[in-house]
């Protein structure tokens, strides 16, 4: 099963820049582009309504930067910052950003951020499986190896930076992940 196409927005003040990006983004089956805007004022009007999964971002705008633009859209949008300049990527990633790209954007490069992505949320999809009754997880309890069938847990409790997990025959250990 093809898994479904990313929904991507542009962000860039410059409308060439734009076209030259939406032209590339275009050969890409697995991108489907849901608007643009121009400013970073105009991105968050649009943005929450379209909700994409992918925020294509310039980081130079008349007044203000792309940068400006992350803390008032959902956390959850990955972002891709697309930009002349190579001086703010460290920043970028500070930020989170899911790539860096260097304008004018050269569509190899940009087929293999969107494949890092594609399998990022592929593996992430994957380990959010619910669990079954009847499966099997392994943890490391008190310093040990275990194997531990879901269905002899009878409680989990936080215990600061550990979890404590208690099962079915009295058995009693901390794992050193967090809930």
């Amino acid at each position: 099963m093809a898994a479904k196409p990313f929904r991507v927005f542009i962000v860039d003040d410059e409308e060439y820049a734009r076209d030259d990006l939406r032209a590339i983004l275009s050969r890409f089956p697995n991108v489907d582009i849901i608007g643009e805007a121009d400013s970073v004022k105009s991105a968050a009007e649009k943005i929450e309504p379209l909700h994409p999964d992918i925020i294509f971002l310039d980081i130079q705008f008349p007044g203000s930067t792309g940068f400006d633009l992350l803390p008032v859209i959902d956390s959850s949008i990955k972002v891709i910052f697309v930009t002349a300049f190579d001086e703010y990527a460290i920043r970028a990633f500070e930020v989170n950003a899911q790539d860096y790209l260097v304008k004018p954007v050269n569509p190899e490069r940009l087929a293999l951020t969107l494949e890092r992505l594609e399998e990022n949320i592929e593996s992430s999809e994957r380990a959010l499986r619910r669990l079954k009754h009847d499966d099997t997880i392994f943890l490391v309890l008190n310093n040990r190896y275990h194997f531990i069938k879901i269905q002899t847990i009878i409680k989990i409790d936080a215990a600061d930076n550990y979890t404590e997990i208690l099962t079915a025959k009295g058995s009693k250990g901390l794992t050193n992940k967090t809930m």
